[in-house]
């Protein structure tokens, strides 16, 4: 089974709790609502990463991935912005080295990284997705 949500919008309009609510709607909807809150919170963290580095305009996309008794079904996120990519591997070096300092930001992919099972960066033609998984099978 595969269920796909999508939504466009201007970066300094977009009303992060109006998108959070949205999520948490889409997710009650397709009867997971044991991930609505952390799939709220990863979106708005992505989102707000394209709001301070990306470029418009950006699209969020839902997709529930995986069969109502598979152990590997998962909730893939994606913001896709007209920004430049980036290296992942460096923002994860960053964490790892002692000088690390997150007080002036930088905890929002961390938080990402801890909720979920994977998140990377795709660079495109034009612009850059990054996505995330939250898992949400029978283990859950």
């Amino acid at each position: 089974m595969r269920r796909a949500y999508g939504s466009a919008f201007g970066l300094q309009t977009t009303c992060l709790s109006r998108v959070r609510g949205d999520v948490r709607e889409q997710l009650v909807q397709w009867g997971r609502t044991d991930i609505a809150d952390d799939a709220a919170l990863v979106t708005s963290e992505l989102l707000t990463n394209a709001r301070l580095h990306g470029m418009p305009p950006v699209r969020l996309a839902l997709t529930l991935r995986g069969g109502a008794g598979d152990r590997d079904r998962r909730l893939r996120i994606e913001v896709t912005d007209d920004g430049p990519a980036f290296n992942t591997d460096l923002v994860r070096a960053r964490w790892r080295h002692p000088s690390a300092d997150l007080c002036g930001g930088g905890r929002g992919l961390l938080l990402v990284d801890a909720l979920c099972t994977g998140w990377g960066d795709r660079p495109l033609d034009r612009g850059h997705t990054v996505w995330a998984e939250l898992p949400c099978g029978a283990g859950r």
